[in-house]
Protein backbone atom coordinates (compact mmCIF):
# COMPACT_ATOMS: atom_id res chain seq x y z
CA UNK A 1 0.00 0.00 0.00
CA UNK A 2 1.51 3.34 -0.96
CA UNK A 3 -0.07 7.00 0.19
CA UNK A 4 -3.34 5.13 1.60
CA UNK A 5 -3.98 7.53 4.58
CA UNK A 6 -6.71 9.88 4.51
CA UNK A 7 -4.89 13.16 5.79
CA UNK A 8 -6.71 16.20 7.58
CA UNK A 9 -7.05 18.04 4.87
CA UNK A 10 -9.04 16.01 2.69
CA UNK A 11 -11.53 15.46 6.21
CA UNK A 12 -11.36 18.94 6.52
CA UNK A 13 -12.72 20.05 2.86
CA UNK A 14 -15.14 17.31 2.79
CA UNK A 15 -16.92 18.01 6.35
CA UNK A 16 -19.19 20.63 4.91
CA UNK A 17 -20.36 18.02 2.38
CA UNK A 18 -20.85 15.27 4.75
CA UNK A 19 -22.96 17.89 7.29
CA UNK A 20 -25.13 18.11 3.98
CA UNK A 21 -25.90 14.98 3.79
CA UNK A 22 -22.75 13.71 1.61
CA UNK A 23 -21.74 10.16 2.16
CA UNK A 24 -18.17 10.08 2.01
CA UNK A 25 -17.89 5.90 2.18
CA UNK A 26 -19.15 3.48 -0.36
CA UNK A 27 -18.90 -0.15 -0.23
CA UNK A 28 -19.32 -2.18 -3.31
CA UNK A 29 -20.06 -5.99 -3.24
CA UNK A 30 -18.36 -6.83 -6.55
CA UNK A 31 -19.12 -10.25 -7.05
CA UNK A 32 -21.50 -12.81 -5.37
CA UNK A 33 -18.82 -15.87 -5.83
CA UNK A 34 -17.14 -17.14 -3.40
CA UNK A 35 -14.96 -20.58 -3.39
CA UNK A 36 -14.70 -20.25 0.68
CA UNK A 37 -17.51 -21.35 2.89
CA UNK A 38 -17.01 -20.04 6.00
CA UNK A 39 -19.10 -21.05 9.42
CA UNK A 40 -20.92 -17.63 9.90
CA UNK A 41 -20.64 -15.84 6.85
CA UNK A 42 -22.97 -12.92 6.90
CA UNK A 43 -23.13 -12.28 3.43
CA UNK A 44 -24.75 -14.91 2.38
CA UNK A 45 -27.09 -14.68 5.36
CA UNK A 46 -31.13 -14.70 4.62
CA UNK A 47 -31.71 -11.19 5.84
CA UNK A 48 -28.32 -9.63 4.62
CA UNK A 49 -29.55 -7.27 1.58
CA UNK A 50 -32.74 -6.73 3.31
CA UNK A 51 -35.02 -9.49 2.83
CA UNK A 52 -36.60 -11.38 0.19
CA UNK A 53 -33.74 -11.60 -1.89
CA UNK A 54 -29.96 -13.84 -1.20
CA UNK A 55 -26.62 -13.06 -2.81
CA UNK A 56 -26.37 -16.60 -4.01
CA UNK A 57 -29.54 -15.49 -5.93
CA UNK A 58 -28.22 -12.55 -7.89
CA UNK A 59 -26.64 -12.35 -11.25
CA UNK A 60 -22.74 -11.62 -11.46
CA UNK A 61 -22.12 -8.59 -13.90
CA UNK A 62 -18.29 -9.87 -15.54
CA UNK A 63 -15.50 -8.00 -18.09
CA UNK A 64 -16.32 -4.71 -19.36
CA UNK A 65 -20.12 -4.39 -18.29
CA UNK A 66 -18.62 -4.46 -14.28
CA UNK A 67 -16.10 -2.14 -15.10
CA UNK A 68 -18.86 0.26 -16.64
CA UNK A 69 -21.05 -0.45 -13.89
CA UNK A 70 -19.00 -0.31 -10.60
CA UNK A 71 -17.43 3.39 -12.23
CA UNK A 72 -21.34 4.20 -12.83
CA UNK A 73 -21.48 4.12 -9.05
CA UNK A 74 -18.22 5.85 -8.93
CA UNK A 75 -19.43 8.95 -11.06
CA UNK A 76 -22.75 9.00 -8.75
CA UNK A 77 -22.03 8.67 -5.78
CA UNK A 78 -18.59 10.52 -5.51
CA UNK A 79 -17.13 8.85 -2.51
CA UNK A 80 -14.08 9.44 -1.01
CA UNK A 81 -13.60 5.81 -0.22
CA UNK A 82 -14.36 2.93 -1.54
CA UNK A 83 -14.25 -0.64 0.19
CA UNK A 84 -14.50 -3.39 -2.26
CA UNK A 85 -15.58 -7.08 -0.53
CA UNK A 86 -17.76 -10.15 -2.11
CA UNK A 87 -18.22 -12.56 -1.99
CA UNK A 88 -14.43 -12.81 -2.88
CA UNK A 89 -13.17 -10.03 -4.73
CA UNK A 90 -9.75 -11.62 -6.70
CA UNK A 91 -12.59 -13.73 -8.54
CA UNK A 92 -12.81 -10.68 -10.90
CA UNK A 93 -9.04 -10.00 -10.48
CA UNK A 94 -9.26 -9.03 -14.46
CA UNK A 95 -11.45 -6.69 -14.11
CA UNK A 96 -9.90 -5.10 -10.86
CA UNK A 97 -7.47 -4.61 -12.94
CA UNK A 98 -8.53 -1.63 -14.68
CA UNK A 99 -11.09 -0.56 -11.89
CA UNK A 100 -7.89 -0.12 -9.01
CA UNK A 101 -6.09 2.09 -11.55
CA UNK A 102 -9.06 3.99 -12.15
CA UNK A 103 -10.03 4.63 -8.91
CA UNK A 104 -6.11 5.12 -8.08
CA UNK A 105 -6.13 8.31 -10.74
CA UNK A 106 -9.52 10.04 -9.16
CA UNK A 107 -7.49 10.40 -6.09
CA UNK A 108 -10.09 7.75 -4.24
CA UNK A 109 -8.77 5.74 -1.26
CA UNK A 110 -9.35 2.08 -1.66
CA UNK A 111 -9.62 -0.86 0.82
CA UNK A 112 -9.92 -4.18 -1.16
CA UNK A 113 -11.08 -7.45 1.51
CA UNK A 114 -10.00 -10.40 0.30
CA UNK A 115 -9.05 -14.10 1.47
CA UNK A 116 -6.19 -13.90 -0.55
CA UNK A 117 -7.26 -17.55 -2.13
CA UNK A 118 -5.38 -16.75 -5.04
CA UNK A 119 -2.35 -14.53 -6.11
CA UNK A 120 -2.52 -10.69 -5.36
CA UNK A 121 -1.37 -8.73 -8.91
CA UNK A 122 2.01 -7.65 -8.34
CA UNK A 123 1.40 -4.39 -10.46
CA UNK A 124 -1.31 -3.64 -7.64
CA UNK A 125 1.50 -3.06 -5.05
CA UNK A 126 2.25 0.44 -6.77
CA UNK A 127 -1.11 1.98 -6.94
CA UNK A 128 -1.45 5.01 -4.72
CA UNK A 129 -4.26 4.59 -1.94
CA UNK A 130 -4.59 1.09 -2.00
CA UNK A 131 -5.40 -0.59 0.88
CA UNK A 132 -5.41 -4.58 0.88
CA UNK A 133 -6.94 -5.83 3.77
CA UNK A 134 -6.40 -10.01 4.67
CA UNK A 135 -8.94 -11.78 7.06
CA UNK A 136 -6.77 -14.39 8.61
CA UNK A 137 -9.47 -15.83 11.55
CA UNK A 138 -6.95 -16.70 14.02
CA UNK A 139 -3.28 -19.13 14.00
CA UNK A 140 -2.81 -21.93 10.75
CA UNK A 141 -4.71 -24.89 12.37
CA UNK A 142 -7.96 -22.64 13.41
CA UNK A 143 -8.11 -20.79 10.87
CA UNK A 144 -7.66 -23.39 7.75
CA UNK A 145 -10.26 -25.15 9.11
CA UNK A 146 -12.11 -22.26 8.89
CA UNK A 147 -11.33 -20.47 5.91
CA UNK A 148 -10.50 -23.29 3.76
CA UNK A 149 -9.33 -23.60 0.91
CA UNK A 150 -7.93 -19.44 1.66
CA UNK A 151 -5.18 -21.67 4.26
CA UNK A 152 -2.16 -20.07 5.31
CA UNK A 153 0.45 -21.27 2.98
CA UNK A 154 -1.80 -19.99 0.20
CA UNK A 155 -1.97 -16.68 2.52
CA UNK A 156 1.79 -16.28 2.75
CA UNK A 157 2.53 -17.03 -0.89
CA UNK A 158 0.19 -14.21 -2.29
CA UNK A 159 0.78 -11.47 -0.21
CA UNK A 160 4.75 -11.33 -1.21
CA UNK A 161 5.48 -8.12 -2.81
CA UNK A 162 2.86 -6.37 -0.97
CA UNK A 163 2.02 -4.78 2.34
CA UNK A 164 -1.25 -5.65 3.92
CA UNK A 165 -3.54 -4.96 6.88
CA UNK A 166 -3.56 -8.01 8.74
CA UNK A 167 -7.86 -8.56 9.57
CA UNK A 168 -9.06 -11.22 12.55
CA UNK A 169 -12.24 -11.87 13.35
CA UNK A 170 -11.88 -13.41 17.00
CA UNK A 171 -14.23 -16.08 17.71
CA UNK A 172 -14.96 -18.75 20.45
CA UNK A 173 -12.22 -21.21 19.39
CA UNK A 174 -9.36 -18.56 19.50
CA UNK A 175 -10.19 -17.43 23.46
CA UNK A 176 -9.91 -20.92 25.17
CA UNK A 177 -6.23 -21.19 25.26
CA UNK A 178 -4.37 -18.99 27.30
CA UNK A 179 -1.65 -16.84 25.34
CA UNK A 180 -3.60 -17.51 22.02
CA UNK A 181 -4.03 -13.73 20.64
CA UNK A 182 -0.49 -12.89 21.66
CA UNK A 183 0.78 -15.62 19.58
CA UNK A 184 -1.23 -14.73 16.60
CA UNK A 185 -0.08 -10.68 17.21
CA UNK A 186 3.34 -12.00 17.43
CA UNK A 187 3.15 -13.97 14.11
CA UNK A 188 1.97 -11.83 11.89
CA UNK A 189 3.65 -9.05 13.06
CA UNK A 190 7.08 -10.68 12.34
CA UNK A 191 5.97 -11.12 9.01
CA UNK A 192 7.41 -8.43 6.72
CA UNK A 193 4.21 -8.30 4.50
CA UNK A 194 2.16 -6.69 7.65
CA UNK A 195 1.67 -3.30 7.83
CA UNK A 196 -1.37 -2.93 9.89
CA UNK A 197 -3.44 -5.64 12.07
CA UNK A 198 -6.96 -5.41 12.82
CA UNK A 199 -8.84 -7.37 15.54
CA UNK A 200 -12.65 -7.46 15.76
CA UNK A 201 -14.90 -9.46 18.24
CA UNK A 202 -17.04 -11.78 15.90
CA UNK A 203 -20.91 -10.69 15.85
CA UNK A 204 -23.46 -13.41 15.24
CA UNK A 205 -26.60 -12.14 13.25
CA UNK A 206 -29.77 -12.43 15.12
CA UNK A 207 -30.96 -15.69 16.45
CA UNK A 208 -27.68 -17.38 15.42
CA UNK A 209 -26.56 -20.42 17.85
CA UNK A 210 -23.21 -21.40 16.68
CA UNK A 211 -19.79 -22.66 17.97
CA UNK A 212 -18.27 -19.40 17.07
CA UNK A 213 -20.17 -17.05 19.13
CA UNK A 214 -18.32 -15.67 22.05
CA UNK A 215 -20.15 -15.20 25.39
CA UNK A 216 -19.90 -12.33 27.87
CA UNK A 217 -16.84 -13.84 29.72
CA UNK A 218 -15.22 -14.33 26.39
CA UNK A 219 -15.66 -11.13 25.37
CA UNK A 220 -14.52 -9.55 28.51
CA UNK A 221 -11.20 -11.73 28.23
CA UNK A 222 -10.52 -10.47 24.46
CA UNK A 223 -10.93 -7.12 25.79
CA UNK A 224 -8.80 -7.34 29.15
CA UNK A 225 -5.70 -9.13 26.45
CA UNK A 226 -5.79 -6.43 24.11
CA UNK A 227 -5.15 -4.02 26.64
CA UNK A 228 -2.31 -5.37 28.29
CA UNK A 229 -0.21 -6.48 25.18
CA UNK A 230 0.25 -2.68 24.06
CA UNK A 231 3.03 -2.59 26.96
CA UNK A 232 4.25 -6.41 25.28
CA UNK A 233 4.70 -4.64 21.84
CA UNK A 234 6.45 -1.23 23.15
CA UNK A 235 10.05 -2.49 21.84
CA UNK A 236 8.75 -3.69 18.68
CA UNK A 237 7.15 -0.04 18.16
CA UNK A 238 10.43 1.96 19.34
CA UNK A 239 12.01 -0.51 16.03
CA UNK A 240 9.28 0.49 13.79
CA UNK A 241 9.45 4.55 14.73
CA UNK A 242 13.16 4.38 13.66
CA UNK A 243 12.96 3.02 10.63
CA UNK A 244 13.10 5.09 7.33
CA UNK A 245 10.87 4.42 3.99
CA UNK A 246 11.43 5.29 1.21
CA UNK A 247 9.46 5.01 -2.15
CA UNK A 248 10.49 5.06 -5.45
CA UNK A 249 8.86 5.87 -8.54
CA UNK A 250 10.83 5.02 -11.58
CA UNK A 251 10.73 7.28 -14.82
CA UNK A 252 11.97 7.01 -18.54
CA UNK A 253 11.07 3.35 -18.01
CA UNK A 254 9.95 2.14 -21.98
CA UNK A 255 9.13 -1.61 -21.28
CA UNK A 256 6.33 -2.59 -20.04
CA UNK A 257 6.00 -5.59 -17.52
CA UNK A 258 8.12 -6.43 -14.23
CA UNK A 259 11.43 -4.82 -13.65
CA UNK A 260 13.86 -6.23 -10.78
CA UNK A 261 14.77 -3.99 -8.47
CA UNK A 262 17.63 -4.24 -6.09
CA UNK A 263 18.37 -2.13 -2.80
CA UNK A 264 21.94 -1.84 -0.90
CA UNK A 265 23.06 -0.04 1.98
CA UNK A 266 26.15 1.67 0.68
CA UNK A 267 28.86 2.45 3.80
CA UNK A 268 26.90 2.10 6.47
CA UNK A 269 25.11 -1.27 7.98
CA UNK A 270 21.41 -2.04 8.84
CA UNK A 271 18.49 -4.54 7.46
CA UNK A 272 16.84 -3.61 4.16
CA UNK A 273 13.56 -4.36 3.53
CA UNK A 274 12.20 -3.87 -0.14
CA UNK A 275 9.82 -5.21 -2.83
CA UNK A 276 11.78 -7.41 -5.26
CA UNK A 277 10.80 -5.15 -8.28
CA UNK A 278 8.13 -3.69 -9.86
CA UNK A 279 5.23 -3.65 -12.76
CA UNK A 280 5.79 -0.43 -15.46
CA UNK A 281 2.07 -0.39 -17.23
CA UNK A 282 1.94 -0.32 -20.87
CA UNK A 283 1.79 3.08 -22.61
CA UNK A 284 -1.04 4.46 -23.63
Amino acid sequence: MSHSGVNTRTVVQAWGRILSGYRPNLSIEITRECPLRCPGCYAYGDEHLGGGVTLRGLSDYKGDELVSRFMALIDRHRPMHVSIVGGEPLVRFRELGTILPRLAARGIHTQLVTSAVRPIPQEWATLPRLQIVVSIDGLQPEHDERRKPATYDRILTHIEGHQITVHCTVTSQQVRREGYIEEFLRTWQANPHTRLIWMSLYTPQKGELSVERLTAVDRARVIADLRRLPALFERALREIRARYVLTYYPTGVDDPGWHALEVRLKGTRGDVTARPGYWAATAR
